[in-house]
């Protein structure tokens, strides 16, 4: 199984880096499909709609936690701003805590 943005780490900096370069250095958090596995958090997974976070990834992924849900609400190009997404998403954020077996 393939997850092309997922999947995989970021080189080491070069010595002498600043943290602002390292910070810009694109981030791979997970070296393999099995460390995701692993993951035994309850994760809302939420849907892009660009190259990087693409639908199908969060799909994915959904399948592949052990304890994931996949939220209704994606990303879109139509939510511009804080107001929009706060719109779009909070519903499946606050559905998604109040069936969570966890206080937060």
């Amino acid at each position: 199984m393939e997850f092309p943005y997922a999947i995989g780490r970021a080189p080491t900096p070069p010595p002498g880096a600043s943290a602002i370069e390292d910070c810009a250095r694109p981030r791979r958090g997970f070296a393999t499909v099995e460390e995701l596995r692993r993951i035994d958090t309850r994760t809302l997974t939420i849907a892009g709609d660009d190259p990087r976070h693409p639908t199908q990834l969060a799909r994915t992924l959904a399948d592949v936690l052990a304890d994931a849900v996949l939220a209704e609400a994606t990303m879109s190009d139509l939510l511009v701003n804080a107001d929009d997404l706060a719109h779009a998403f909070a519903p499946a954020i606050e559905q998604f805590l109040a069936t969570s077996d966890r206080d937060f």
